[in-house]
């Protein structure tokens, strides 16, 4: 009897691991069997030199950040900031540091173009400044230049509705263009179309002046752009009174008492006192020397001032205006104010008075003082 528990139990030895391993719990997963409890997937340990390598890596791509960007800028600044701090700061700064770094030097950039920028420049800067950060990307990127160009074209269109004739001709022809065709103009274009109605104005002066005016009017007319915008800034005005100085005195010299007494008070006075005398004055000194004459007896004491004719008998009375005013109202030479810039963005004063009737009457004569400086220097 214990033979036969001893064999029996040998026997359940035997085969209790077929029946085990023939169970759905230990069954293959890959036949169809549900694993229990399998292992989750390990990690690969990092060694020291993949570390080593991505910090490298990431410090390239650091410095190439900050040599793209404007020396002392936020972006410079933080970038050499996450080097000296290790390579976590390194990799921080390049997930997400360098674009709030780049934000910050953008509201910067725009602070400083708006305020010297025209009016839709400002407006859509400030417009930026209050948007996202892509709002200010693009505004550096293209809006900028769309407001600026906007902002030229109402600074051309002031400059063509004061200027003379060939200003006007070179607006339009801006205005037509395109951005880089308006900015041409505003840097130089309107200059050079400047200088060529002021020598229209310089030589139409000079052919009404004295002496001394056509002296200087031929001076500038061979002179720089600038001699010429001097000359109707301040030169005509000097030359005119020189000429209205010796008239006076010529008029002193052959003239009854008040014409004397007059023409002498005129003559120690200002430029303006002496136009005065030559407009108004010597007329009114004539009248009381007249007056004199006839009060005593219709003596020679002054019925006129001794140069010429009395007022309005023709030729003496139009040199003396001549002499007097010229063409007083063609003063100005340009433009009154900057409307640049552009950088740059220069003032160049704008013509006053009766310019625009002056240019319009003397335009053909561009053309024949053009033919005389090409006579002159061939």
């Amino acid at each position: 009897m214990r033979l036969s528990r001893i064999a029996s139990a040998v026997t359940a030895a035997a085969i209790a691991p077929a029946v085990l391993l023939a169970s759905p719990a230990f069954a293959n997963p890959g036949d169809g069997g549900a694993a229990s409890n399998p292992s989750a997937p390990t990690t690969p340990d990092r060694s020291p030199a993949d570390d080593d390598a991505q910090a490298e890596e990431d410090r390239a791509a650091v410095l190439r950040i900050i040599a793209a960007a404007k020396p002392g800028s936020t972006v410079a600044e933080r970038g050499s900031a996450a080097i000296d701090a290790g390579p976590a700061a390194m990799r921080e700064f390049l997930k997400t540091g360098q674009h709030v770094a780049r934000d910050q030097d953008n509201r910067v950039l725009i602070a400083q173009i708006i305020s010297v920028g025209g009016v839709s420049l400002a407006e859509a800067g400030r417009e930026a400044l209050k948007g996202t950060p892509e709002d200010r990307a693009e505004f550096l990127e293209t809006g900028q230049h769309i407001a600026r160009d906007i902002d030229n074209k109402v600074r051309v269109a002031q400059i063509h509705s004061s200027g003379g004739p060939g200003v006007q001709e070179a607006a339009e022809v801006a205005l037509k263009g395109t951005p880089e065709d308006r900015v041409r103009f505003l840097e130089t274009g309107q200059h050079i179309a400047r200088d060529q109605d002021n020598q229209v104005l310089v030589a139409r002066i000079g052919e009404a002046g004295g002496p001394a005016v056509r002296k200087a009017a031929d001076a500038a007319m061979h002179g720089s752009a600038q001699d010429r915008a001097e000359f109707l800034e301040t030169g005509q005005h000097i030359a005119r009174d020189e000429d209205n100085q010796v008239l006076i005195s010529h008029i002193i010299s052959r003239g009854g008492h008040h014409v004397k007494e007059a023409g002498k008070a005129a003559l120690k006075g200002t430029p303006e006192d002496r136009a005065e005398f030559l407009e108004k004055g010597r007329h009114e000194a004539r009248a009381l020397n007249e007056k004199a004459a006839e009060e005593d007896g219709g003596g020679n004491d002054g019925t006129g001032d001794g140069t010429e004719p009395a007022a309005g008998s023709g030729k003496a009375d139009t040199a003396t205006a001549n002499a007097t005013t010229g063409d007083q109202n063609l003063s100005a030479t340009g433009s009154s104010r900057t409307l640049a810039t552009t950088g740059t963005d220069s003032d160049v004063a704008l013509a006053v008075g009766g310019a625009s009737a002056a240019l319009a009457a003397g335009a053909g004569l561009l053309l024949a003082a053009r033919r005389r400086r090409t006579g002159a220097e061939g």
